[in-house]
């Protein structure tokens, strides 16, 4: 197994890099649960941050293909991504560790813009055929 000795930041990436970042809304998929259809078709959006107020929606249309959905369930929110990878976006390789990170803001405690609980790295390790 391939470890990644540097990685950036996970709050938000760096100078180290960037980070892509898969974007969820409860609020909005709470209105599409209820009929409305957004723009884009999913409460997901595809984000890329190198640092602390650098934080953007991805510029090229094809880099967007990332889908998603979540189910409030027994008093929780379970959310399922899908994607495809395009160069800027993260590619799985078999037993190369990807460096995964995870964020929740939650607006009933208050959480906004840089305020919210975070994860540090974890490690997924692909295997498969």
């Amino acid at each position: 197994m391939d470890l990644l000795i540097a990685t950036p930041s996970f709050w938000m990436g760096d100078e180290k890099g960037k980070v892509n970042i898969w974007y969820w809304k409860a609020d909005l998929q709470e209105k599409i649960n209820g009929g409305l259809q957004p723009l884009t078709g999913s409460p997901v959006e595809n984000l890329i941050a190198g640092g602390l107020g650098t934080l953007a929606v991805k510029e090229d249309n094809k880099l967007q293909h990332i889908s998603g959905s979540g189910k409030w369930e027994n008093g929780k929110w379970n959310v399922v991504f899908k994607g495809m990878f395009g160069e800027d976006n993260i590619r799985f390789t078999n037993g190369k560790a990807i460096p995964v990170s995870f964020a929740v803001w939650d607006g009933s405690e208050s959480d906004v813009d840089g305020r919210k609980a975070v994860s540090t790295w974890y490690y997924l390790v692909p295997e498969g055929k």
